[in-house]
């Protein structure tokens, strides 16, 4: 299991919270170039100012000239900082060709090689925006793929992404798709729930009444995150294989015998360590399941490197990564674990 590696927060722009933390992806829905401008404006501004390298791919209603006439309005040196290679201003059709099919994995590849590009370059990170305006109901299974693939990649990365999409015409049946691949969902100016009393009633009304509430719970109470935010586990086949050492891993296995015939009662701790030390790791552990001698619990009975601290303790069986382990019979990967088992952040245990 990996803790996150980033743990500072970058400042926001957005009137509902000061900072943000890096690896977060922003759901936002507009109905006009304002609501654009009110929410991406300060956003980009607060990225320039923390020294990020912005990109902001825009769409109608509001095109990168007036995307850029807006931001210039804060911002008086844009066009030094886009020469400079600060921020890209890109109109969405220099971005997705909306005439071939979606290519979710080379999007998001794309997406952390800006990332490491820009660290190298000796910027704090990337942040970004895309108006999603284009996304038909022909792309729509294809773009949740990327978008699951995005949420899921930026975690414990120096990026903070948001997706714009328009309000108007908007199925209530695809904001279930948005919430449950964003960390936040930041809805549109409520002046126009003011004036649905001056509407006829009609079902495009019920609906947009509808998705406008949904929307300021997103906003107030982002939704509770579920035990498949965390897991990443598709990444471990995106790692490179590591040269083979079969001498250290001769020597591992002899000393292995060695502890296990002389000392059976340090071999899990001799596995943890000897793990660790091949595998080049940053911590490693073994728990126990000791639900069968009454106590519905894991104990951890070895651990090394940062995990140290937590040996003989527990964590509960029916709510931990372990537990999620044995339940799905399979190894997994977690990322910012923290997210969905917050006790872990400030219980003695570890997972």
């Amino acid at each position: 299991m990996y803790h996150s590696q980033f743990h500072e927060r970058a400042p926001s722009g957005l009137q509902a919270m000061a900072s943000l933390a890096w690896g977060s992806h922003i759901g936002q829905f507009f109905r006009s170039a304002d609501d654009l401008c009110d929410v991406l404006v300060p956003y980009f501004l607060a990225g320039l100012q923390n020294n990020e390298r912005c990109l902001w791919v825009t769409a109608a209603p509001l095109d990168a000239e007036a995307a850029r006439a807006a931001l210039r309005r804060v911002v008086p040196d844009l066009d030094a900082r886009e020469l400079r290679g600060d921020i890209e201003i890109l109109d969405g059709n220099a971005f997705y060709d909306r005439r071939q099919p979606l290519a979710p994995a080379a999007l998001v590849d794309g997406l952390l090689q800006r990332e490491q590009d820009a660290i190298a370059a000796g910027y704090n990170g990337v942040r970004t925006n895309g108006n999603c305006d284009w996304v038909g109901s022909t792309h729509w299974d294809d773009f949740c793929d990327y978008e699951t693939r995005v949420h899921t990649a930026i975690q414990n990365r120096k990026l903070i992404c948001m997706c714009s999409f328009s309000h108007d015409g908007f199925a209530h049946s695809r904001l279930a798709d948005i919430a449950d691949r964003h960390d936040l969902v930041v809805p549109p100016k409520k002046a126009f729930r003011e004036s649905l009393n001056d509407l006829e009633p009609s079902p495009a009304v019920h609906e947009s009444a509808y998705i406008d509430a949904e929307l300021d719970a997103a906003v107030i109470s982002p939704r509770q995150p579920t035990v498949d935010d965390v897991i990443a586990t598709p990444l471990l086949f995106t790692r490179p294989a590591r040269p083979a050492n079969f001498k250290a891993e001769t020597e591992a296995l002899a000393s292995l015998i060695q502890v296990m015939s002389e000392s059976p009662d340090k071999v899990l701790q001799k596995l943890v360590d000897t793990g660790l030390a091949l595998c080049g790791a940053g911590s490693a552990g073994i728990s126990i399941d000791e639900s069968g001698t009454g106590d519905n619990i894991f104990r951890w009975r070895a651990t090394a490197g940062r995990y140290t601290e937590y040996l003989d303790g527990t964590m509960p069986r029916d709510f931990s990564p372990c537990g999620e382990v044995l339940d799905r019979n399979e190894p997994i990967l977690m990322i910012n674990m923290v997210k969905y088992y917050g006790y872990v952040a400030t219980e003695r245990t570890a997972a």
